[in-house]
């Protein structure tokens, strides 16, 4: 008899566009990506690597959530989340033609957050664009300002000194 491999099915809610926040729709549509989970069969090296690639996008999921505080980079994510789920869509709608109003009506949902998301990232980047740089500003540390190299292979700054 075969062992069941044991899937842990990750449920996400999906929340309109009209009950949330700007701020909040780079978090919906991270949410609303889907990964399985996997169970390893046993702690052999093959199974616990197989979970640990399959699992992966589960732990990148929750990094983007709870951990990243970037907007950029929750946006971008969220970007790539959103270009993925439009590709399906159109795909389904292409099998389906007009049998489906439904499947329609998700792909111009799914549209319609990914322009408001190139709206804010458009939006972030000027933000940034109009910032002064760390290192203009001197909020970086002296060594980043360097390509002085020192003897053991790191970056250091230089550490001549004028004596007269």
């Amino acid at each position: 008899m075969k062992p069941l491999h044991i899937l842990t099915v990750v449920l996400a809610f999906t929340v309109t566009a009209a009950e949330q926040k700007d701020e909040d729709l780079a978090a919906t549509v991270i949410r609303s990506e889907f990964h399985a989970g996997y169970n390893p069969l046993d702690n052999s090296e093959a199974e616990l690597n197989k979970a640990a690639v399959i699992n992966s996008a589960l732990r990148l999921q929750y990094i983007m959530l709870h951990e990243v505080r970037d907007p950029e980079v929750r946006v971008c994510y969220a970007l790539r989340v959103l270009e993925s789920q439009i590709a399906s869509a159109r795909r389904i709608v292409e099998v389906s033609g007009n049998e489906s109003g439904r499947s329609q009506e998700h792909l111009d949902t799914l549209q319609k957050r990914q322009t408001e998301l190139a709206r804010q990232f458009r939006e972030i980047q000027k933000r940034k664009a109009e910032q002064p740089s760390a290192a203009a500003n001197g909020s970086l540390p002296a060594d980043s300002l360097s390509n002085k190299s020192n003897v053991i292979g790191g970056w250091l700054p230089s550490l001549r000194w004028g004596i007269t």
